[in-house]
This record gives structure tokens, sequence and C-alpha cells, in this order.
């Protein structure tokens, strides 16, 4: 796999621990963003639904394994200083830069507070390109001009009244399904409907003590 995508890959899920966990998928990149125009078919984004100062907790994921890692996710608009402290850290790094002045969302993830700044893309609603801060975040030496803007398809979806977001990678298919974090995990039936509309198989559960110890608690306290 190409190391600009490699190191993003890690950053972006801040749960793998080697580079093993992310398949080797560069031959299929053309068909992955076919596949990111499909799910983006009548796509519902608003920005300002993520930027409401709580945590967004990763509960299923596609093409990637987190089991019991529990990542979550938090969402503010990117300033200006944000945006110069990433140009100074990552312009020289960049295979291609992003149109820096149309920065719009600042996304914080994992406990070791990754950072990515999202900037709109052009296509449908939702559809994004991404810089990761690599250079702060990775463990390896990063070559000038090797670490390409990332694609992503973000979406969120309403299950019986609760919101979803979907994220998906269209580089390397790595999709996340999150919640906020302050409400009940989502119970199997609400993983079906979502994976009805998202076009990958095989979609795992993350997070899995911590949702089985929610559902425990949440039981015995209302008696189900």
């Amino acid at each position: 796999m190409d190391l600009g995508i490699q190191l993003a890959a890690l950053i972006i899920c801040a749960c793998a621990v080697s580079s093993e966990d992310i398949p080797d998928l560069e031959d299929s990149i053309p068909r992955f963003e076919q596949i990111c125009d499909l799910f983006a078919k009548d796509s519902y984004f608003r920005p300002n639904h993520l930027v409401e100062g709580k945590r967004w907790r990763i509960y299923y994921t596609w093409n990637i394994e987190m089991r019991d890692r529990c990542v979550d996710m938090t969402f503010e608009w990117a300033t200006v200083a944000a945006t110069q402290r990433l140009w100074s850290d990552m312009h020289e790094y960049l295979e291609t830069e992003p149109p820096w002045e149309a920065a719009l969302l600042l996304m914080t993830m994992g406990s070791r507070d990754h950072q990515m700044m999202l900037f709109p893309d052009q296509g449908p609603a939702g559809r994004m390109l991404g810089v990761p801060n690599v250079r702060r975040d990775a463990n390896v030496l990063i070559p000038k001009k090797s670490v390409p803007l990332l694609k992503f398809q973000m979406r969120i979806m309403n299950i019986n009244l609760q919101p979803f977001l979907v994220v998906m990678d269209c580089i390397t298919a790595v999709t996340t399904l999150s919640v906020k974090a302050d409400v009940i995990p989502p119970y199997k039936e609400f993983y079906h409907a979502a994976s009805l509309q998202v076009p990958y198989p095989y979609g795992k559960p993350s997070c899995i003590e911590h949702q089985q110890k929610f559902t425990e608690h949440y039981k015995k306290d209302y008696e189900i």
C-alpha cells in the first residue's frame, strides 16, 4: 500500500495498532470511489448537526475491526488559527494541497486527539476532502509530497428517530457508524437497518464490552 494512504488510514481509524489492520486495497480505489457515489445518492448532511459539543462514538465498522476499542469523535468549526497550524505542519508533505481558505470542520478522534481538517469537495452533500495531521501522529519518517488528500462521504441517517453518522473513506473503504456517546448504544436491529444502506458486507460491532455493560445496566434500571 502507498505510504501516504497507509499513514492516513491509521490516523483516520485511530484504532489500528499496525498496518496489518488496514487491508491492501490500493488497486480497488476506483471501485471504492464508485461505491461512495452510490452511497451518496439522496444523501443528507448538515455540518451544523455535528458541531454541537457532543462526542460521537463508533459502534460499528466495515473493512476494519475495532472489537473492544471505543473511539470517540468530536467536530468543531475550522478556525483560521487551526487551519494555519495544520498548514504549517502539513503543506510540505501533501501530494496536493486543499483549498485552505475553504476549511470547514476540524475533527478530533481517539484518546490521542488525532486531528483532521475537512474541506467540502465537489459532488453530493457530505463529500469531503480530508487532511490528517500525520506529521504529529505518525511514528515514522514521512517523505515530503507523500501524503494524499483523503476523500470521504459523510451521511447522517435517522433510524427510529435516532441520528447516526456514517463516515465512508472513498480511498481505503474503511467505514464507521457512530451515534452520540451520551445516548443508549444502538441495538442489533439498528445495525441491520443501517447495513441495508451501506453497500459493504460483513460489518462488525465495535466498543463491544462497553455496549454490553451499558445494555445490562439499562435493562436492570428499567426492568426490561
